[in-house]
């Protein structure tokens, strides 16, 4: 009756399409006839039209038939139930076949219009209206035969790819060869039109569907079956929505998340350090108070810490005895400016925690109300300490502020830029300066050996002068 390639063509219309002979026997049905009636062709073809016919409506267009097989191509309107009784108004076309001038059959053409009171609601066709309300979707929408070619698709689908690229009878590797998770598509539809899924979900990118940035956009496709009055799958539906603001999202997040692990990470490394860092100012501070245990003692050189370190301040010109007890409890008020200083570190990187670099000025304030002095603070605009190196900055400078408090004037504190990219930190003061200098240079005190280790620690260089 039909060859294969022509057979195929007709199975990809929405229109039911027939064949009938001079004897009104069935002799060929494409699949949305199938679908209509109710029945596979099987039980079709070889039929007499009444049997599965409704008798009335063959009485009714008997008139057309007649003049089909007279040689007339006949055209008219119709009202027609499919198997579950549903109404659709339709369109049937009758196209006579003729061999040596004699009919032999002809080809029905029965085409939905839907019915009279939507095409009268709607000015137009229900099917044109329901085409209107697809395109009208912003989601990707279409539909595939049970071969796995389009049939149907919207606009916002067609935008997924170059508009002279042709898709309706085309299947998605002929479309969309180059695409991600190809194979997956083909599966996922091949698994959907046997009757083996009744809903699919793949996430994938199409290449020739890019944000502004020229990369190609994330899709969520959702794949579900059609199935008709016997349950046999006709179609495929998908929806393709567009999801790359959601994964650019969840990307960001990620990346967040990991960033945010790894500031919890340096956090732990800078407690731990932290805690070391106690340990040993508690370890020197003890070795200093064991030499003068059961004695009265003079403090040694120099005073690293200002107040309090050492019982004699040679950096303010005079000597002061000390007994043990007042050791311990200048060793105890130099131990709280330091974990105070180390407490200062952690305040100032919770209020930026997304910053590699704090303004230089902002902690120049924050030390002062710390250490509750009076400083001239002074700092270069734009000038920023790396987080990496605050903890050795705040230290430095309160161990060096409270060694200008003797003095007994307002310390000044500066931070210049440098010419290859880093800062450079002075605490200066008016006092008499140190008895001994190899006090300071030769980290002699506890205050002045912590100096020397974060310094060291951070790769700073330190140097001390001494003006007349």
């Amino acid at each position: 009756m039909f060859d294969s390639r022509a057979r195929s063509v007709f199975d990809l219309l929405p229109h039911l399409i027939g064949y009938t002979d001079s004897t009104l026997t069935c002799r060929y049905v494409n699949r949305a006839y199938e679908s209509f009636i109710g029945k596979p062709a099987s039980q079709l073809v070889g039929k007499r039209i009444s049997e599965f016919w409704d008798k009335e409506l063959i009485e009714e267009v008997a008139p057309y038939l007649r003049e089909a097989l007279g040689g007339a191509r006949i055209s008219f309107e119709k009202r027609l139930k499919n198997r579950s009784g549903r109404l659709f108004h339709t369109q049937i076309d009758l196209i006579p076949d003729q061999e040596r001038g004699q009919t032999v059959g002809y080809l029905v053409v029965i085409q939905d219009l839907g019915s009279p009171e939507t095409d009268k609601r709607h000015g137009g066709r229900s099917r044109d209206f329901l085409q209107s309300i697809i395109d009208a979707c912003p989601v990707g929408l279409f539909v595939k035969d049970a071969e796995g070619r389009y049939t149907v698709v919207n606009k916002a689908f067609r935008l997924r790819y170059p508009p002279e690229r042709e898709i309706i009878g085309k299947r998605f590797e002929e479309v969309a060869d180059d695409a991600e998770s190809r194979e997956a598509h083909i599966e996922a539809d091949r698994d959907i039109l046997a009757g083996g899924t009744e809903s699919t979900v793949i996430e994938s990118r199409y290449p020739d569907y890019q944000d502004p940035a020229g990369r190609p956009r994330w899709s969520r496709s959702t794949k579900v079956p059609l199935r008709d009055e016997t349950g046999r799958v006709t179609h495929l539906i998908c929806a393709v929505e567009d999801i790359h603001d959601y994964k650019t999202a969840n990307t960001r997040l990620d990346e967040a998340i990991r960033e945010r692990e790894g500031l919890i990470h340096e956090l732990d490394h800078r407690v731990n350090n932290t805690l070391q860092i106690i340990q040993s100012i508690i370890a020197l501070e003890s070795q200093n108070l064991e030499r003068c245990r059961g004695e009265t003692c003079g403090a040694g050189q120099g005073n690293a810490a200002g107040r309090g370190e050492t019982a004699e301040r040679e950096g303010a010109g005079t000597t002061e005895a000390s007994t043990c007890a007042d050791l311990a409890a200048a060793a105890l008020d130099a131990l709280k400016s330091r974990v105070g200083a180390l407490a200062l570190v952690y305040s100032l990187l919770r209020e930026t925690p997304e910053s590699q670099e704090l303004d230089a000025e902002h902690v120049l304030r924050s030390i002062a109300e710390t250490c509750e002095i009076l400083v001239d603070a002074e700092s270069e605009s734009g000038v920023t300490v790396p987080s990496s190196q605050l903890d050795a900055f705040v230290f430095i400078a309160v161990e060096l502020l409270r060694n200008a408090l003797p003095a007994g004037e307002i310390p000044r504190v500066a931070v210049r830029g440098l010419d290859d990219g880093g800062f450079e930190l002075v605490v200066a003061d008016n006092g008499p300066g140190l008895a001994d200098p190899r006090v300071a240079t030769e980290a002699r005190t506890v205050g002045f050996a912590l100096i020397d280790s974060f310094a060291r620690g951070c790769g700073a260089r330190l140097s001390y002068a001494y003006e007349a």
